[in-house]
């Protein structure tokens, strides 16, 4: 047996986190230099980002790593990285979510 199709019934809690953030403009982007730089200095190859919501910083990370591991809670923030790396042909990505099917977001037919 597999899944084959799947959809996301609605938005959650943190589905739309970006666009409501704590960061003002100049913070979020010093986070975004930081990870650059960090990843650089460290050469790393390989990055997990817990708690990675849509993506935003593990694709930063894609500037020096070659794979990036992005693991969320929520659904919706995980479908969101994806159908964003599947438009922008990044294929170096694997996504993680904790999967629970008495509380999950997803329909399975």
């Amino acid at each position: 047996m597999h899944i084959s199709k799947m959809s996301l019934q609605e938005n959650t809690e943190w589905s739309a986190y970006y666009d409501q953030t704590n960061y003002d403009e100049q913070a979020f982007n010093l986070k975004k230099e930081f990870i650059q730089k960090w990843t650089a200095d460290i050469n790393a190859k390989k990055v997990v980002d817990l708690g990675g919501n849509d993506g935003t910083f593990s694709k930063v990370a894609l500037t020096d790593a070659n794979q990036v591991i992005v693991c969320d809670i929520d659904q919706s923030a995980i479908n969101d990285c994806y159908t964003n790396s599947i438009k922008h042909k990044e294929f170096n990505i694997i996504y993680c979510i904790r999967f629970n099917a008495a509380c999950s977001k997803y329909r399975i037919p």
